[in-house]
């Protein structure tokens, strides 16, 4: 019974990580970045996968039912008719949740993705201004009016855009600005 148990309490960890890893994919590749190559942070997947849940609420439903089978362990060998079938029950209920965690974290991804890729609806900061080091040449936002966005910050550089009215039939251009290039950022969150 513990042995059923300590697999599906592992089942909670997977689908957290399922469920990060499709959404992040499903969020970068809407703006037709691979998020494999944006040197993302393991906590950022994992974040997504806690957090996916906003975007598509049926996801908290999968984890409250993934919580209940965990949970429900030792009541269900008795009811199968045995530890041997509670194993194979087991084994098609990790395929389910799996599954499942996938396509509904790329929904929520999506789903956030579109939100943030229109301009009257996106949560993602605007950004005031980038200062550039000495002879750095890139085009640059140099006031919030402008309206880009700031998409991701990593040790690599700024990926940044301007929203599009209908993100079902535009999509927006992506900027990117090397690391070494910066030497300062501003944005306003709440702008």
């Amino acid at each position: 019974m513990l042995k059923a148990l300590k697999e599906n309490l592992s089942l909670l960890s997977l689908m957290v990580v399922l469920i990060g890893t499709s959404s992040t994919e499903s969020y970068y590749g809407s703006f037709g970045l691979k998020y494999q190559l944006l040197s993302i942070p393991a906590a950022h997947i994992l974040f997504r996968g806690l957090t996916a849940v906003w975007g598509f609420p049926l996801l908290a439903l999968l984890y409250i039912l993934a919580l209940a089978t965990a949970a429900s362990q030792t009541r269900l060998a008795p009811l199968l008719g045995g530890v041997e079938r509670l194993r194979w029950a087991n084994h098609a209920a990790i395929a389910i949740f799996v599954v499942l965690a996938w396509a509904g974290g790329e929904y929520a991804g999506h789903y956030a993705a579109n939100l943030d890729m229109k301009a009257d609806t996106s949560s993602l900061p605007l950004i005031s201004k980038i200062d550039l080091r000495e002879g750095a040449t890139e085009q640059t936002p140099s006031s919030p009016s402008q309206g880009y966005r700031l998409l991701l910050q990593t040790s690599e550089g700024l990926h940044f855009f301007k929203g599009v009215e209908n993100p079902d039939n535009e999509s927006p251009l992506i900027k990117f600005v090397p690391a070494e290039a910066i030497h300062a950022l501003t944005i306003c969150a709440r702008c």
